[in-house]
C-alpha cells in the first residue's frame, strides 16, 4: 500500500501484500476467493496463501465479504468470533504444512447465520523446519485446516488480530 487509506484486492497465488506506509491509515485487504489465499500447501513445499506485512490491528481490516458464504457453507455468518490465539510451544517441531494441520489440532467450524471463527496460530517459537511466524487461519465450517480456510502469513510488527479487524460487508 501507498500513502493514505488503501483497498487492495487479493488475487490468485500466494500474493505478498505490504501496508507499510508513512502515515497511519486504515488500509483494507479484500479476499474475493477463498482460493486466493487458501490454507494449504501443495505436496508441502508450493505455499498458496498470502502475506501481509506491516497489518495493524485496529487500524487495517480483512474484508472477507465476497467468501462469507463459501466459509459458512449456506447463509453468511453476522460476526467474527473473537480471535483465538494457539501458541505452539518451543517443545513441538513443526517441519511443514502437514505438522502445522496436525499440531494445531480441531478448530471451532464457523457457523451459517452465526459467526466466523479466526485462528491466529503463533510459531515464534518453532524449532522445526517450517520456521517461525504468525499464521492467521479463518476457517470453513469444519474443524480442520484445509484448502477450504483461509490462511494469511503476518509479517512485521503484527502480533495481535481482534474480531473487529475484519469487515463482513
Amino acid at each position: 500500500g501507498g500513502n493514505g487509506a488503501d483497498k487492495i484486492i487479493s488475487g490468485a497465488g500466494a500474493d505478498t501484500i505490504i501496508l507499510t506506509e508513512g502515515v497511519s491509515a486504515a488500509d483494507t485487504v479484500i479476499f474475493t476467493a477463498v482460493s486466493n489465499s487458501a490454507a494449504s500447501v501443495a505436496a508441502n513445499t508450493t505455499v498458496t496463501f498470502d502475506t501481509i506485512k506491516d497489518f495493524t490491528s485496529g487500524t487495517d481490516k480483512l474484508n472477507i465479504a465476497d467468501i462469507n458464504t463459501a466459509l459458512t457453507g449456506a447463509a453468511a455468518a453476522t460476526a467474527v468470533a473473537a480471535v483465538t490465539t494457539k501458541t505452539i510451544s518451543g517443545a513441538t517441531v513443526v517441519n511443514d504444512f502437514a505438522g502445522l494441520v496436525t499440531t494445531a489440532g480441531a478448530l471451532t467450524a464457523s457457523a451459517a447465520g452465526g459467526a466466523i471463527q479466526a485462528y491466529l496460530i503463533d510459531l515464534s517459537t518453532n524449532t522445526g523446519t517450517l520456521g517461525t511466524g504468525k499464521y492467521l487461519v479463518i476457517n470453513d465450517n469444519d474443524t480442520a485446516i484445509d484448502a477450504g480456510d483461509v490462511m494469511i502469513q503476518l509479517t512485521g510488527a503484527t502480533t495481535t488480530v481482534a474480531a473487529g479487524d475484519f469487515t463482513l460487508a
